[in-house]
Formats: structure tokens, sequence, C-alpha cells
């Protein structure tokens, strides 16, 4: 996956912030295009657990249901933003670090490590163990 790295907010909208570090996100570098300048997706600094869901039947990001109706509206933006469900090829990636995972390819802590959504989310929905074998 090639990483960029962005200005989380614009420097067009925000040049005072061009050269401060706190401004800066590592990104996937198509992400970071699809962010653009646009400044209504959550600071991934300030995202709490729990908020986004994956769901390992289609491997698409969600909002939790559980979270406050305000939550889930900017989680939802975010997710149309940053196409992390209409672009098939990021869906595609994360399906194959989870058959990676399922055929013992890759393991929990190289999960932890580069992929902290996915490792949470399966532990989270109890699949660490049970995905095992199941996809061919």
């Amino acid at each position: 996956m090639e990483s960029s790295v962005d200005h989380f907010q614009p420097k067009s909208a925000h040049p005072h912030l061009a050269y401060e570090w706190g401004n800066y996100r590592l990104a996937h570098s198509k992400i970071n295009g699809y962010k653009g300048s646009n400044q209504g997706v959550l600071d991934p600094f300030h995202i709490q657990a729990g908020w986004f869901i994956l769901d390992f039947a289609n491997c698409h990001v969600r909002s939790n249901p559980a979270v406050s109706h305000i939550i889930r509206a900017q989680v939802e933006q975010t997710i149309r933003i940053l196409h992390l469900n209409s672009d098939d090829s990021l869906v595609q990636f994360r399906f194959s670090l989870v058959r990676n995972y399922s055929k013992n390819h890759i393991d929990m802590e190289f999960l932890k490590t580069y992929y902290p959504f996915i490792a949470v989310e399966l532990a989270r929905q109890g699949l660490e163990q049970s995905i095992k074998g199941t996809i061919p």
C-alpha cells in the first residue's frame, strides 16, 4: 500500500498550518487524493474506538449503530468522502488482509502493527480464531 503525508487541515484553507507537524497525517495515497482539501473528514487523531466497525461479510467499513446519531453521521460522511466502500480496490485490499490472516499467511501481530483497525475488529467480533481456515 502506497503511503503519503497529508496536511489534515488543507493548506489552501489553513496556510498558517502548512509547516506545523501537528497537521501532518500519514495516509494511503489514494485516500489522501479522495480527501483533497475537504474538511468534512474525521481526524484520525480524534476518532474514538468503536466509531467505525468492519463488516467481515463484505469488508465494508460502517458506522457503529451504538454511537450517537451525530457521530454516526460524521463517520458515514468520512466513509463517503474517502470512498472507503465505493472504491473496490480498497475493499479488496481489506479482504486480502483478512483472507491472508484466515490462511495463516499473516498473524495477529502483523495486523496489530500495520492494520490495527482490522485487528481490533477481529478481536471485538470474537473472530480471531473462528475465522481461521474459513476463507479459500
